[in-house]
């Protein structure tokens, strides 16, 4: 797996749970967590883009992990009800999963259109902290 592959897996990760997430919690908190995961669809498609070589072009797929984490938040609201906090959480969780890859993303070699690509995304991920913390107290803000 290249490591452009390994960024590209982690938004498929974070997606896919704010994308579950999204559908136990309320129409306002699961509008902005949408927002939040066509956000990373729209990494997944530039780093895709950016990532392609002559002879390569990075696949898009998520991890075995990511998909236990998603399965798991549905297990547990099955098995508890919809709990908006437990939503909430399991995204902060992997917003921080997907931060901290594309931090440590930032120490490799990179050339200069995917490092700026890296960088641009990397400051929206960080953003996305802090509508995820406005989202779990109820201030719903639109895409940054």
């Amino acid at each position: 797996m290249t490591p452009v592959e390994r960024l590209i897996r982690g938004c498929v990760d974070d997606e896919r749970m704010l994308q579950c997430a999204a559908r136990y919690v309320d129409e306002a908190r699961g509008s902005a967590l949408e927002q939040l995961a066509d956000e990373r669809l729209f990494f997944i498609r530039t780093l895709s883009t950016s990532g392609r070589t002559l002879h390569h072009e990075p696949r898009a797929r998520g991890s075995a992990g990511g998909m236990f984490r998603v399965l798991l938040l549905e297990a547990r609201t099955l098995a508890a009800g919809r709990n908006t906090g437990d939503a909430l959480s399991a995204c902060r969780q992997s917003q921080g999963r997907l931060e901290h890859l594309f931090t440590s993303a930032l120490d490799r070699e990179w050339s200069h259109e995917l490092l700026d690509v890296i960088t641009g995304q990397q400051q929206r991920i960080c953003a996305a902290r802090g509508r995820l913390i406005g989202i779990e107290h109820g201030i719903v803000v639109g895409r940054a």
